[in-house]
């Protein structure tokens, strides 16, 4: 997998990451509870002053910090058309392996995982300014040059 990407929730502007030509700056990662985690060089792979963005995720969503399921709940799966069921794919199992299965296998996973999801589903904020305070509205968007590709 690439880089996880965001913009900030207050200013819009795509977070960049280190590695990137655009310069890094000062975000803060903040939940629902009033915790606080300040990054001044994102690297590029979910953290933030030391926390994880998806071990968060689920954290903040009844889990205990599973850094999977916080990227089940910031990229839920999708469930295809009933004309494809005879198509084929690769399912991730448990132990982290794939194997060759059907859209159909694909759809009855992914629609157990959809009906496990909490309602509404809570994200972490990341802002730029440190006096914002959480609100469920202020969802971070995914950036769409995955903060590198400018």
């Amino acid at each position: 997998m690439g880089f996880f990407s965001w913009k900030t929730s207050d200013t819009n502007r795509s977070i960049p990451n280190a590695h990137a030509s655009k310069e890094t700056f000062t975000v803060f990662l903040k939940d629902n509870k009033g915790g606080v985690w300040q990054e001044k060089a994102y690297e590029g792979y979910g953290k933030f002053g030391g926390k994880d963005y998806h071990e968060l995720l689920d954290e903040m969503n009844g889990g205990n910090g599973d850094r999977q399921r916080g990227i089940d709940l910031q990229y839920p799966p999708r469930i295809f058309p009933k004309e494809r069921e005879n198509d084929k794919c690769n399912i991730l199992q448990e132990d982290d392996t794939y194997k060759e299965s059907t859209i159909k296998e694909y759809n009855e996973i992914a629609k157990k995982k959809l009906e496990e999801m909490p309602d509404p589903i809570k994200f972490p904020i990341l802002v730029e300014d440190s006096s914002i305070e959480w609100a469920l509205e202020l969802k971070p968007d995914d950036c769409e040059h995955q903060g590198y590709f400018y």
